[in-house]
């Protein structure tokens, strides 16, 4: 359980690449379950010689950070224990998607492990198939007379693009900020 949510592991899960596209390391796809729902979410682990506490100070230096036009605002908070962080980005128009990352950070022989969640949306794979799929539905009912649910399906397909590109985008900004920011690598440096 990482603060208060519930997590369990899909009985046919496997390492996975993540769809990130800066990231080569594999991780596994976790089902974690909350009071919104059910997510197929991201668990990453980097490790990092910072200590909590300066992972906890660093962190917190960015979410200071004001927002440039390259560079979204971080909302969040960090402890010496755990941290959250949190991206709003705009996916189309004016329609926006927050996105957050918790992780815990623990200290082991001299190495600072970070394990955490993050929902990671879906892949441009899983998105082209919504798109044709509603397309080809939407297109269907209308051409068969049926314009309102046809008008009805292509704002539904429109609005689960938004959450599954949103969260693509904005978990990997903010594993490239964790990465970046604690020096974390995905490979394990303790002696065995």
């Amino acid at each position: 359980s990482l603060h208060g949510i519930a997590t369990s592991t899909p009985s046919r899960h496997s390492s996975v690449k993540c769809p990130c596209a800066y990231q080569q390391s594999y991780h596994k796809l976790h089902r974690i379950t909350n009071t919104k729902g059910e997510y197929i979410t991201l668990q990453f682990e980097y490790y990092t010689s910072l200590t909590p506490a300066q992972c906890a100070s660093a962190l917190n230096k960015r979410i200071e950070q004001k927002e440039t036009a390259s560079r979204p605002k971080v909302m969040g908070k960090a402890t010496k224990d755990s941290f959250v962080l949190t991206v709003k980005t705009p996916v189309i128009g004016n329609f926006e998607r927050r996105t957050s990352l918790k992780a815990t950070s623990t200290r082991d022989k001299g190495t600072t492990i970070i394990h955490g969640f993050v929902n990671i949306g879906g892949t441009r794979q899983q998105q082209r198939l919504i798109f044709i799929g509603g397309l080809i539905v939407a297109l269907g009912l209308i051409t068969m007379g049926y314009f309102l649910q046809g008008v009805l399906v292509g704002v539904v397909g429109a609005a689960m693009y938004i959450p599954l590109e949103g969260d693509a985008r904005n978990s990997a900004y903010l594993l490239k900020q964790v990465q970046s920011i604690l020096k974390a690598k995905t490979r394990d440096p303790r002696p065995n």
